[in-house]
């Protein structure tokens, strides 16, 4: 009995290898399209100051 050979050859990374990837090249500034800090919040209106501060 022989056994079966298997060649694997992925040619899309994974994400947990491109976002590896990115950690180690970029250090602590990551891509502004990964940043934690994508989206301010902006009242339009005096009612809604209240309700726009807090976001």
């Amino acid at each position: 009995m022989r056994t079966p050979v298997l060649i694997h050859c992925a040619i899309i990374p994974s994400a947990e290898t491109v976002l590896a990837i990115i950690a180690n090249d970029c250090g602590e500034y990551w891509p502004f399209w990964l940043s934690l800090h994508q989206v301010w919040s902006r009242s339009t209106s005096h009612p809604q100051l209240n309700l726009g501060l807090s976001a």
